[in-house]
This record gives C-alpha cells, structure tokens and sequence, in this order.
C-alpha cells in the first residue's frame, strides 16, 4: 500500500516542480499569495524568495520526487 503512496507523492511533486520550473508566472504567484512562503517574502523579499525557490527548492523537489518514485518501484521488485 505505501508503495502506491510514493509513486503517487513523487509524481505530484514532479508535476508541481516542472510547471514551477516551466511557467514564470505560475512560481511569482505561488511566491505572492502562498502562506509557506510568507516567511521567505519576509526574510528575502519576492523577487529573492523566487530565485531562490527556482534554483535551489526546484532541483530538490525534482530529485525527491524521482527518489519517491524509486522507493515506490523497488518495493514492487
């Protein structure tokens, strides 16, 4: 059961890391009207808060969400 939990979870996470990583204007206002990212608008300020989530949060949701995917797989092997 909790396979189907991770492939499930990793390809959400896929799916949400490349539209961010493909649509600018679907990561601006994910940075504007996000609760989570209040504290990153408030520490960085909008513009750094989206560059940074771009480049540094962007490549780990990718690799976390291929890792789910993995963990999900080899429980069926």
């Amino acid at each position: 059961m909790e396979n189907i939990i991770f492939i499930t979870i990793g390809i959400i996470d896929l799916i949400l890391v490349i539209k961010i990583k493909i649509n600018p204007e679907f990561a601006a206002n994910y940075v504007k009207n996000s609760p989570k990212a209040y504290l990153w608008r408030k520490i960085f300020g909008e513009e750094k808060a989206l560059r940074v989530i771009k480049n540094i949060f962007v490549p780990i949701g990718f690799i976390f969400g291929i890792v789910l995917i993995g963990l999900g797989i080899m429980g069926y092997i």
